[in-house]
């Protein structure tokens, strides 16, 4: 068998590798002390506590270096603050489930997790992500840490990127916050591939919940929804009580997003057949994107100013994705001398001043007054809103009141 032979470039510096079979041996071959756990050199590849992590310059995704095999041509990094941000709250989830009673531990003064904890100034742990009673705590928290730089708070969070990461499919997660001003806690996919920035790569925000808001937010950012406001409404919510558990989950389709709160429908967000908007980002949700838990607070701009004597918390329970076998089954449309009839899929909100009316394809949409008189009859597709007078209309058979 032929080995692998070429040159990489890491932290800017030429690589070359001959024979070594996987990035890390590199690394090490070129000088660079890289933290790890779980890896031995005799064993088979594990890559499972993410200590040595490298990000790929061209791409930004970020993958254990142990796990990679060598390509001559790739560049990477090892030692940039995002990569440190990973590293320190990976050895803060190992600390909060960990005896750590070091000063009289026999391992004490030779123990790899202690060194690694000196090594990037995790020895006082902020509790900011944590394990109760089998649940996820994200915190946020008073900022006493100097190496924080000036701000007033400091956040828990934890991201799949390089290690979980999915296209298509269910995403459900149980989760409750506590409600109080400067609350803005999330549940958010972001593209493992996002070279393009933000917000051309597209975001799914899956759950966020606002200051003393009993109410959720389920919303899409793109080029097109942020910089160029079209393609739009790109947002939804639902009223629940904030403080109690509640089930959040988003189907996935090549063509359609689709909210739930509990089971029950709360938004959805179409693909458009508008080439125009297509080919301005309108859909970027047609490759893999990885998942973010989060307790943050507003500055003001969305969610109110922090309160700093207040410690936030938001617990998540589980997050689980489900995935069909084979590629996914669209309905069809069906048609009548041209014009698309109800065997397209269409999904409509009631909100402030009128509804939302959401199709991934073309669809005649009629909407009739209790009276029987037609208010609108047009084709839609994607996401459209449509004024209308306060009163109780009839969609699709159902009926609808516009507050």
């Amino acid at each position: 068998m032929t080995m692998a032979k070429g040159i990489m470039i890491v932290d800017g510096q030429r690589a070359p590798f001959d024979g070594e079979k996987n990035v890390l041996s590199v690394i090490r071959k070129a000088g660079i002390d890289m933290p790890t756990f779980c890896y031995y050199s005799e064993l088979s590849v594990h890559g499972a506590c993410r200590m040595c992590i490298v990000e790929n310059v061209k791409t930004g995704k970020i993958d254990a270096s142990c796990s990679m095999e060598p390509r001559d041509g790739l560049e990477i990094r090892t030692n940039t603050a995002r990569l440190l941000r990973h590293r320190r709250m990976i050895l803060e989830l190992m600390l909060a489930s960990h005896d750590c009673s070091c000063t009289t531990c026999a391992k004490s003064g030779n123990c790899r997790l202690q060194a690694l904890a000196q090594r990037f100034g995790v020895m006082s742990i902020p509790t900011l992500l944590v394990f109760r009673d089998g649940k996820l705590v994200t915190r946020c928290i008073a900022n006493d840490i100097k190496d924080e730089g000036n701000v007033e708070m400091i956040s828990g969070a934890i991201e799949s990127s390089g290690k979980v990461y999915y296209q298509y499919g269910r995403i459900e997660g149980r989760l409750r916050t506590t409600p109080h001003t400067g609350n803005f806690p999330a549940f958010w996919l972001m593209p493992e591939d996002n070279s393009a920035g933000w917000p051309t790569a597209g975001e799914i925000d899956l759950w966020e919940q606002i200051d003393e808001e009993n109410k959720t937010y389920h919303t899409v950012h793109t080029h097109v929804t942020y910089d160029l406001n079209l393609a739009r409404p790109n947002s939804g919510s639902a009223y629940t009580d904030a403080s109690a558990y509640h089930v959040i989950a988003m189907e996935w389709t090549p063509t359609l997003l689709t909210w739930y709160v509990d089971g029950a429908k709360a938004f959805s967000y179409a693909k458009s057949t508008d080439q125009s908007l297509l080919s301005k980002g309108q859909w970027p949700y047609d490759k893999p994107f990885y998942i973010i838990l989060n307790q943050s607070v507003g500055n003001g701009s969305w969610a109110k100013p922090c309160d700093v004597n207040f410690e936030y918390e938001t617990l998540f329970d589980y997050v689980r994705i489900y995935q069909k076998e084979g590629q996914i089954i669209e309905k069809p449309t069906v048609s009548v001398n041209g014009v698309p009839t109800a065997a397209a899929n269409i999904d409509f909100y009631a909100c402030e001043g009128g509804v939302k009316l959401v199709t991934p394809e073309n669809r005649m949409v009629r909407i009739v007054d209790l009276q029987g008189r037609t208010v609108y009859n047009r084709i839609v597709q994607g996401n459209v809103f449509v004024a209308l007078p306060k009163g109780v209309y009839i969609i699709d058979g159902k009926k609808l009141m516009v507050n």
